[in-house]
């Protein structure tokens, strides 16, 4: 616990990042993110501000894709990341990380600037302090392997309660 006697406040810069929709392109995602949206709901930091990242990674040329699926609450950190895309599943938003995408998802036409707000660490001047964000890391992270066109569950690590 901090106590901290004089002005407070913070200073903020208002950004936005403009991310192109995606539409999912193997059915095989829909069970999945069914079930991880379905486990999630019964996780005590489960909210209406609650979404999803999803990060591809495709290791050994085309024969084995990583998906890493994490639920999170911190937009600001999962643009400043550069997402390739987004789509929404289920009222649930996806923020989606990875050039390699096209096995997965398709890209659209339409576009949707996300808003967030960074603040400058930079920011000093007396009786200021500066409000830095924690990273939350309770939310579950989800790990699929992608080989010979099916996705195998190889791991989950959270603090659902």
């Amino acid at each position: 616990m901090f106590f901290y006697s004089g002005s407070v406040s913070s200073q903020h810069i208002s950004k936005n990042s403009e991310l192109t929709l995606l539409s999912i392109k193997n059915s095989e995602l829909y069970s999945i993110l069914d079930s991880i949206i379905s486990f999630e709901k019964n996780c005590g930091y489960y909210s209406d501000s609650l979404f999803f990242t999803i990060n591809l990674r495709q290791i050994k040329g085309d024969s084995l894709h990583v998906l890493n699926i994490q639920s999170n609450n911190n937009m600001k950190t999962a643009i400043i990341l550069a997402p390739d895309g987004y789509l929404y599943y289920k009222e649930h938003l996806f923020m989606v990380y990875g050039a390699d995408n096209e096995v997965f998802f398709s890209k659209t036409n339409k576009k949707r600037k996300f808003k967030y707000v960074e603040y400058s660490p930079n920011h000093k001047k007396d009786n200021v302090v500066t409000v830095i964000d924690i990273l939350d890391d309770s939310f579950t992270i989800w790990v699929y392997w992608y080989v010979k066109d099916h996705f195998i569950f190889k791991d989950k690590a959270g603090s659902c309660d």
